[in-house]
C-alpha cells in the first residue's frame, strides 16, 4: 500500500445553517496535482502544493492565496491522496480532536463516523471535531495525525506539523472518481477505492484581496512500528511548534470535581489543613471550579467562599503548598458581571443576535456562552485575568473547556480560523501569567495548543466509576467514550502516551484516593494508579483526605515513585510504549519499568507481566 497525492481542492464558503461566503458561493473547486510542484487556479484562489520524498515517506508544503479583488470565505483546503494497492482491509488509527475525544483503531468499510450514528447536537459535534458538520457518507475522520495499515504489515503515519494557524483533519473515504451515492448510515462500500484527504480546516475564515496564507506542512512516514512512527511525528511536530516540554513533575492535590470542597470554603480549608497535618507530599493544592461568583467572574468568589481569591491563594501557600486554580475562561454566564458590563464580548449565532452557546451544565445554572476571543478587548481582558491570578499568588492555571471558541458562529474578526481563536485566547492568558506559571489545558484542541500549554489532559475526567455512568453523564450514540469514566481515561492515556514530553507533559487526570472510591473494586483503583504513573508527568491526588488509610498513602507514594521513573524516561526521549494501538479491542497494554502493564478493559483490572 502507498499514498499518492493526486488532487488539490478548496471549499469556498462559511459554516453554519446560513453560511456567510464570498461571491463564488459555497462550492468546491478541484485541480489535479501535475508533478512535484503544482500551482493551481481554483476560482478566485490560487493553491500552491509542493511534495518531496523525505526519507521513508514524503513531505507536503502548501499555501492558498486570494487572487481576486474582494474577500473570500474559505472553509477548507484539501489534498487528496489515492490509496494505491492496498493488501486487504484498511485499518485507520484515528486521533481525537481534543482532550476528551477518543482515539483508536477503526476499520474502513466496517465502522461509521460517530456523527452519523445518532442525533448528536451541533454543540457536541463542535466539541469533538474540527468541522462540526457531519462527515461525508462513508468517511472516517482523524484530527492532526493518523495511521493507515493493511494486511501487508507496514504502517503509514501521516500528520500535520502545526495547528496554531488552522486545524488539520484527515478524512478516509470512498474515492469520488466513482460516481455512485453512498448511504451515510452505512460504512463505505468495500468495492470502492479509498482516498485519504489531508484537510486544512479554516472554518470559513475570510481571506482578503491578495492575501496569501501558508498552511501547515503535512508529513508521512512508513515503518513497522506504529508507536515509534507516532513518537517520531510528535517529536517533529513539537520541534516545529516550539513545544513546552520541560515542566517539572507535578505532585499535588485537587478537590473532587463534585462535592463540598468545590462549593464551600469551609470544606476546602478543612481538607487543606488535613493535607498539611498528615504530611502528604503534595507540592501544590488546586482551587477547583465552583469557587467563582459566576462563570466569567473568576476573580470574584461566591457567597460560600467569603475570602477573596488572593486570600485563598495566600492561605494555601501558608499551609505549605503552591496554589493552583481551575477556570473556564472562554465561557461566560449571561448573569456574570463581565457579561453584564460587556455584552458585545459574547460571540453570536450565525444569524440574528442570539448569543453563541458554549456549554450546558447544571452546576453553572444551565446554559453558558462563548467568549469572542477574536475581539482585542476580550484578549486584553484575558491577559489581565491571567496577570491578576498570577499576582494573587497562583502558580498553576488549569484552563477547562478550552475548545469553546472553535465553535462555528459570528465573531468580531471573521479572518481568524477556529484554531486561531483558541490559540489567541491561550496566548493572551500566557502573556498575563508569564512563563513561570504552569498552564494546563483540558478540553483543548490538541493542534492549536502546542507551544503555549505546559501540560494537557489526555482524556476524559476520571469519574469514580469504571464504566460510563449514564445517569450522571447522559450521552449520545457515538460519543459515549468521551464521557467521564475511569475506563475512558485509561484508554485515552494509553493511546496518547507517545505525546508525553514531545508536545507537552501528559496529564492523565487525578489519582483517586481509595477513601473517596469505596464503591469501586480495589483492582480498579490500583489499575488507574498504574496508568497515571505510567503515562504522564503528574501525580495529583483527588479525594477525601479526612478518611484516608495507610494503604492510600502507600499507594500514592508508589504512584509518585513510578511516575517519576517513567517521566524521566520520557524526558530522555522514550515515552511509555503502547504496543496495542492497532489492536481491534483498544489499547490494553502499556510499557512500564517492570515489564508490560496488561489492562483488562472489561473487568477494570491490570497486572504487570515481565517482558523478556
Amino acid at each position: 500500500m502507498r499514498l499518492e497525492p493526486v488532487w488539490v481542492e478548496v471549499i469556498l464558503g462559511g459554516v453554519g445553517p446560513v453560511a456567510v461566503h464570498g461571491d463564488s458561493g459555497d462550492v468546491g473547486l478541484r485541480a489535479p496535482l501535475t508533478g512535484a510542484q503544482t500551482r493551481a487556479g481554483l476560482g478566485p484562489l490560487v493553491a500552491e502544493v509542493e511534495g518531496a520524498v523525505d526519507g521513508s515517506g514524503w513531505r507536503l508544503t502548501w499555501s492558498i492565496a486570494n487572487s481576486s479583488d474582494h474577500p473570500e470565505a474559505v472553509r477548507a483546503v484539501r489534498v487528496g491522496c489515492a490509496v494505491v494497492d492496498p493488501d486487504g482491509p484498511l485499518g485507520f488509527w484515528t486521533h481525537g480532536y481534543q482532550s476528551w475525544s477518543p482515539s483508536g483503531i477503526r476499520r474502513y468499510g466496517v465502522d461509521i463516523d460517530p456523527s452519523h450514528l445518532g442525533h448528536a447536537p451541533r454543540l457536541l459535534r463542535s466539541m469533538h471535531h474540527a468541522d462540526e458538520d457531519r462527515a461525508e457518507p462513508g468517511e472516517l475522520r482523524s484530527e492532526l495525525v493518523c495511521a493507515l495499515t493493511d494486511d501487508s504489515g507496514p504502517v503509514t503515519v501521516v500528520g500535520f506539523l502545526g495547528g496554531s494557524r488552522h486545524d488539520g483533519t484527515f478524512r478516509l473515504g470512498p474515492s469520488k472518481d466513482v460516481d455512485r451515492p453512498v448511504d451515510p448510515r452505512r460504512p463505505a462500500p468495500a468495492d470502492r477505492p479509498a482516498t485519504l484527504v489531508a484537510e486544512a480546516f479554516l472554518g470559513g475564515a475570510l481571506l482578503g484581496p491578495g492575501e496569501d496564507r501558508d498552511l501547515h506542512t503535512v508529513v508521512a512516514t512508513v515503518g513497522d512500528d506504529v508507536h515509534e512512527l507516532l513518537v517520531g511525528w510528535a517529536r517533529s511536530m513539537g520541534a516545529a511548534s516550539g513545544a513546552r516540554t520541560s515542566a517539572p513533575f507535578q505532585v499535588g492535590w485537587c478537590p473532587p470535581r463534585r462535592g463540598p470542597a468545590t462549593t464551600s470554603e469551609a470544606a476546602l480549608r478543612t481538607l487543606v489543613s488535613a493535607a498539611a497535618s498528615q504530611s502528604w507530599p503534595f507540592a501544590s493544592v488546586r482551587l477547583g471550579d465552583g469557587y467563582q461568583a459566576a462563570v466569567g467572574d473568576w476573580l470574584q468568589t461566591s457567597d460560600d467562599f467569603s475570602s477573596t481569591v488572593d486570600v485563598l491563594a495566600a492561605d494555601i501557600r501558608t499551609a505549605g503548598f503552591e496554589p493552583g486554580v481551575s477556570i473556564s475562561p472562554f465561557l461566560l454566564a449571561r448573569s456574570s458581571d463581565v457579561a453584564q458590563a460587556n455584552p458585545d464580548w459574547i460571540a453570536r449565532w450565525f444569524t440574528g443576535s442570539a448569543p453563541l452557546v458554549g456549554m450546558f451544565d447544571q452546576r453553572w445554572g444551565g446554559t453558558v456562552y462563548t467568549l469572542d476571543t477574536s475581539n482585542p478587548e476580550v484578549l486584553a481582558h484575558l491577559e489581565g485575568l491571567g496577570r491578576d491570578l498570577a499576582q494573587a499568588g497562583f502558580r498553576h492555571l488549569r484552563v477547562d473547556f478550552a475548545s469553546a471558541p472553535s465553535s462555528g458562529g459570528r465573531f468580531h474578526d471573521p479572518s481568524l480560523t477556529p484554531a486561531q481563536r483558541v490559540r489567541a485566547g491561550l496566548d493572551a492568558l500566557r502573556r498575563g501569567i508569564g512563563d513561570d506559571v504552569l498552564l494546563v489545558g483540558s478540553g483543548v484542541p490538541f493542534g492549536a495548543v502546542v507551544g503555549v500549554v505546559d501540560a494537557t489532559q489526555t482524556g476524559p475526567n476520571a469519574f469514580p466509576s469504571w464504566e460510563h455512568d449514564a445517569v450522571a453523564f447522559p450521552s449520545y450514540e457515538g460519543y459515549t467514550q468521551a464521557k467521564p469514566a475511569i475506563r475512558h481515561a485509561v484508554e485515552a492515556a494509553v493511546t496518547r502516551s507517545f505525546q508525553h514530553r514531545m508536545l507537552w507533559s501528559n496529564d492523565p487526570d487525578c489519582f483517586l484516593l481509595g477513601a473517596s472510591t469505596d464503591h469501586l473494586a480495589p483492582a480498579v483503583v490500583r489499575a488507574w494508579g498504574d496508568v497515571v504513573a505510567g503515562t504522564g508527568a503528574s501525580a495529583i491526588a483527588s479525594g477525601d483526605l479526612l478518611h484516608t488509610t495507610p494503604s492510600d498513602r502507600r499507594r500514592f507514594d508508589e504512584v509518585v515513585a513510578v511516575g517519576r521513573e517513567t517521566d524521566a524516561a520520557a524526558r530522555a526521549g522514550q515515552p511509555a510504549r503502547a504496543p496495542g494501538l492497532l489492536e481491534p479491542h483498544g489499547p490494553a497494554r502499556l510499557g512500564v519499568p517492570d515489564g508490560e502493564l496488561v489492562i483488562d478493559l472489561s473487568a477494570g483490572s491490570a497486572e504487570v507481566v515481565p517482558v523478556s
